[in-house]
């Protein structure tokens, strides 16, 4: 909610205190709690690019360690973006190859759009046009209208204009598109609870004691009442 308003300071402090919370539980969940690479990118937003860079690093140290494809891409994705320049671009491509193997589709699209942003400000603007396109034609399918609204505009800015965009499905608030473009990229109950929870600026130790309990049942009943709370 801080990130979405402007407040990149504010959104940083949420993350890092859930961080130092988690730290403290022991408790460790790349697949759905990815802090430390959301919490690099608002670094790099605010100018400090060696807090960046070292828990972007991190990130894509444990994830190696937890070994799954998406979450291997998401932290590989952000390290990219970190890095910038040609060692980030060329992070940026083994990560679109990585996610073309995978079914984290939603994942894919984020890096193609990554990558054709990078393609763009080195000046290859055709392929970048071309990676933009893809980028943009997955996270529709993945029904995603924030990275949809993202790469149209960065389409846009190289002078293209893209296909008009689907209609979003009638009587959705913002918050309910959020959650089905959540389910439909295949998160799970928990990574939905965890985003929606984050995003509604909820309480950090109260969202912890919920995962140390480790009561998968009632999870589904989590994402309900964080949808809830963030409605409001």
């Amino acid at each position: 909610m801080h990130a979405a308003r402007g407040n990149a300071a504010a959104a940083l402090t949420v993350l890092l205190e859930y961080g130092a919370q988690e730290k403290r539980t022991q408790v460790t969940n790349l697949a759905g709690a990815p802090w430390r690479s959301q919490a690099a990118l608002l670094h790099l937003a605010l100018g400090q690019q060696t807090d960046a860079l070292q828990l972007a690093t991190e990130e894509l140290e444990l994830a190696h360690r937890w070994g799954t494809e998406r979450v291997i891409g998401l932290a590989s994705r952000c390290l990219g973006v970190v890095m910038g320049g040609p060692k980030g671009e060329s992070l940026l491509r083994e990560t679109v190859a990585m996610l073309e193997r995978s079914p984290a589709r939603l994942a894919l699209a984020r890096a193609r759009y990554e990558l054709g942003a990078a393609l763009s400000r080195r000046g290859e603007a055709d392929q970048g046009r071309q990676v933009l396109t893809q980028a943009l034609d997955l996270a529709e399918t993945c029904g995603s209208l924030l990275l949809a609204g993202r790469v149209r505009r960065m389409l846009a800015e190289l002078g293209v204009r893209p296909k008009a965009a689907p209609a979003p499905a009638p009587g959705l608030s913002a918050t309910e598109h959020r959650v089905v473009e959540l389910v439909g990229a295949g998160d799970s109950d928990r990574q939905v609870a965890y985003t929606q929870y984050r995003d509604s600026a909820g309480d950090v130790g109260q969202f912890m004691r919920w995962l140390s309990t480790g009561r998968g049942s009632a999870w589904p009943g989590v994402v309900f009442w964080v949808w809830r709370r963030s409605s409001r």
